[in-house]
């Protein structure tokens, strides 16, 4: 089996706070079946809520979805394939580049004449969106006495569309 994977979100960048989704394609091109091949793929820190589907085509075989980091045994015969397409939040807080890397190792007693292309892995740059920031203070009088007491009602909003992770207000 020649097994290979490749690993894409379309991006060269990616907004904090957002959702990136990934589509993994693995594939054999090799001149036997794959075995139960294993596939990886286990989510950066940055990312949170993930969930996975797979569609697998030319006889291969996969489980159909998943939450959390992709562990899925593939069955890939010549020229099977089987697509995992995962989406994950981004936090807001997340800053510089997110890489995530997805790994398909053969299952035992199958060779593999070229493991370089048995990981791939996906590196964006992280650009925050602009925020959009607003306050609003009022006592809702139009009077006060000397004196006297009032309460004021502070409102802090964005109008986004970025995240902001901590504000002072």
């Amino acid at each position: 089996a020649n097994l290979a994977i490749t690993k894409t979100d379309g991006s060269l960048t990616e907004d904090p706070g957002t959702p990136v989704t990934y589509t993994l394609v693995t594939s054999n091109s090799g001149t036997s079946h794959s075995g139960c091949a294993l596939v990886t793929d286990a989510f950066a820190p940055e990312l949170s809520s993930c969930s996975w589907t797979c569609a697998s085509a030319g006889g291969a075989s996969c489980r159909a979805s998943g939450t959390g980091n992709v562990d899925n045994l593939v069955g890939l015969p010549v020229g099977g394939t089987a697509t995992f397409t995962a989406t994950c939040n981004i936090s807001a807080s997340a800053t510089g580049t997110l890489s995530n890397t997805g790994t398909i190792t053969p299952a035992a007693g199958i060779s593999d004449p070229n493991l370089a292309n048995n990981s791939a892995t996906d590196v964006d740059t992280l650009t925050a969106l602009p925020a959009d920031l607003s306050i609003t203070k009022t006592d809702g009088a139009t009077d006060v006495t000397a004196g006297g007491s009032t309460t004021c009602t502070i409102t802090a909003s964005n109008a986004g569309p970025g995240n902001v992770a901590a504000a002072t207000v």
